[in-house]
């Protein structure tokens, strides 16, 4: 393979990873609002340490600040299990190839409805 046609292909695969990141990012104030009326969960508890972490800051606004640091937070996870999940995914790749692999993981959701 020349390297120009490398280099697109890497270049089109980065384009799509960063739409993929971002994809999520127009809709964290309404996820945060529904997760928001729930009283308890990993949402509320998270609120609560940050809401901590502003009052020993200082923080003068920490209502808004509390919506950065948790859209920080989700962005952040959701990298991580993207980097560990595309890591799995290659080596499984790499084991039993592609295309069982592929139908694997559009069947096994499937299979959870």
């Amino acid at each position: 393979m020349s390297e120009k046609k490398l280099l697109a292909i890497s270049f089109c695969y980065l384009v799509l990873d960063i739409f993929a990141f971002s994809l999520v990012l127009p809709w964290l104030p309404t996820l945060f609002e529904f997760f928001e009326e729930k009283p308890d969960g990993l949402h509320r508890f998270t609120k609560t340490i940050i809401r901590r972490v502003s009052s020993v800051l200082s923080i003068k606004n920490p209502a808004s600040w509390d919506n950065v640091v948790m859209g920080g937070l989700v962005t952040s996870a959701f990298s991580l299990c993207h980097c560990l999940s595309s890591t799995l995914a290659g080596a499984l790749s790499d084991l039993y190839s592609r295309r069982p692999l592929l139908i694997s993981l559009q069947v096994i959701p499937q299979s959870f409805e």
